[in-house]
């Protein structure tokens, strides 16, 4: 059975927060939950849930965390900024519109951002990639390590967040593989890759150092073990194994967040972005011709 928000009149709502509404169409109001008039959030649809902080409106939807700026005017329009699990707790520090840290508690780890840089208006042209793991150590060196596996619940203050840490001795592997994939498995070729260790941040890494994924996206690198956070660069996929059109029908592609196409292949940026590649068919039968659309978001990290 679907909720409804009784005091909202609106029907199909799966989550609230402050004066907003998440669920098959998500709306937000200036005045609160009991006067004024909803409006739709634009790119909002099909949230499963809305976290409303200072300065920023955040809904999750489609696998990923699309936020909206409270300074933008109306209507509100959401952007993409990352993809990531299904945040527990959303939590702004912003203080008087300030540039300060928003942190995302994920059920597997802790992502941080700039606030500014979410919030801003006039800062979504960069807001792609600006989201970081959070996960260093006092107690990590080059010899030990410890990694977040879970985080077991959320409090009212970043000073307590229950959490499962494991923790071992840090060793070197040589030749190691890794294979470098879209979020939906297909192999990205030709990647540069580097890694770091973001438990000691500055400290472990590949340095300026780049491996480059072969035909089925795999490299073979040196690595150390425990946590490793990777970063990718350019790379190629190509459009009918990213999103194959159905039989019969014809494909056209566009693509938008940084992502290019060069002829039959989509073509990543050399720096962190989060695209979103929109495939239209088409067939035509006796003079009548239906038309089909799916959409795949790919995250460059």
């Amino acid at each position: 059975m679907t909720p409804s928000w009784v005091d909202s009149g609106i029907i199909g709502i799966t989550d609230a927060d402050g004066s907003c509404l998440a669920g098959a169409i998500s709306y937000c109001r200036a005045s609160g939950m009991t006067a004024g008039a909803w409006t739709k959030v634009n790119n909002a649809d099909n949230a499963e849930a809305v976290y409303y902080q200072a300065n920023t409106i955040c809904f999750y939807r489609l696998g990923a965390l699309w936020c909206a700026s409270q300074m933008g005017g109306t209507p509100l329009t959401a952007r993409l900024i990352g993809i990531m699990l299904k945040p527990l707790e959303v939590i702004n520090m912003a203080v008087d519109f300030t540039s300060t840290q928003m942190f995302f508690i994920l059920p597997n780890g802790i992502l941080t951002a700039l606030a500014s840089m979410i919030s801003c208006t006039d800062c979504y042209t960069s807001a792609s990639g600006v989201i970081s793991r959070l996960s260093a150590f006092n107690t990590s060196s080059v010899d030990a390590y410890n990694d977040v596996v879970s985080i077991n619940g959320t409090t009212n203050s970043l000073d307590y967040l229950p959490m499962t840490i494991r923790s071992d001795v840090r060793a070197n592997r040589v030749n190691a593989t890794a294979t470098v994939k879209t979020q939906s498995g297909e192999p990205l070729v030709g990647a540069s890759v580097r890694w770091t260790a973001p438990d000691v941040p500055g400290t472990l890494g590949s340095g300026s150092t780049k491996s480059t994924s072969d035909s089925n996206g795999e490299i073979a690198m040196s690595l150390s073990t425990g946590p490793v956070a990777f970063t990718v660069q350019n790379g190629t996929v190509k459009l009918q194994t990213l999103l194959p059109p159905s039989k019969g029908y014809k494909a056209t592609y566009k693509i938008s967040g940084g992502c290019r196409i060069t002829g039959t292949s989509l073509q990543t940026p050399n720096r962190e972005a989060t695209c979103r590649l929109v495939m239209t068919q088409t067939r035509t039968v006796k003079k009548t011709t239906k038309r089909l659309t799916k959409t795949v978001i790919i995250s460059i990290k």
